[in-house]
């Protein structure tokens, strides 16, 4: 398999959620109230799946492209790609802050939270399109199949070692809660 068909895969995936999320919105817009258990999957999966489990595998990829002579648009788009993946980041932390002012009863919360999922709902739909449009292609450009390879095995390392932060952090947080009863 090639590296880019995982990452094709997971675009899949993600694009599904989005499609969802979207439709969540529809629903959203006039109530008073959110349905919590859609924010914390919301959450999780932009925060757990895209961001830690797709963005750094995109991460990984774009650092083999680092030391290769390439053309300064190809470099543009790189940079322009770690900066969108920043971008989702802070997006998700806002959530993760909004999500706990609505748990606290906060009025004001589910408008900036309807926003915050905007922004994601109206950015990836552009930037998968962004990344399967432009930067996929860099990989028949630049890469050689022994890179290739590589790439797939970092990939199955990274896979491995995010699973295991992910449920290192679910039994932290059932520890704390835990020590609270």
């Amino acid at each position: 398999m090639h590296p880019v068909s995982l990452l094709l895969k997971e675009h899949q995936l993600i694009d599904r959620m989005i499609q969802l999320m979207k439709k969540e919105l529809g629903k959203l817009r006039g109530q008073k109230k959110i349905d919590l258990s859609f924010l914390d999957t919301t959450i999780d999966f932009i925060g757990v799946y895209t961001d830690q489990y797709h963005h750094e595998k995109e991460e990984i990829f774009l650092k083999y492209f680092e030391f290769k002579k390439m053309s300064p648009d190809n470099r543009a788009l790189m940079q322009e790609i770690e900066k969108e993946h920043d971008l989702c980041r802070k997006v998700v932390d806002r959530l993760r802050g909004l999500r706990e002012q609505q748990n606290n009863g906060n009025p004001l919360a589910l408008k900036d939270i309807i926003q915050n999922i905007e922004i994601l709902v109206d950015f990836y739909p552009e930037h998968i399109s962004n990344e399967e449009k432009k930067l996929f292609r860099l990989s028949g450009d630049y890469l050689q199949r022994e890179e290739e390879v590589q790439l797939l095995n970092k990939f199955m390392e990274h896979d491995q070692e995010m699973l295991h932060k992910k449920y290192a952090v679910v039994v932290d947080e059932a520890e704390k809660k835990s020590k609270k009863i």
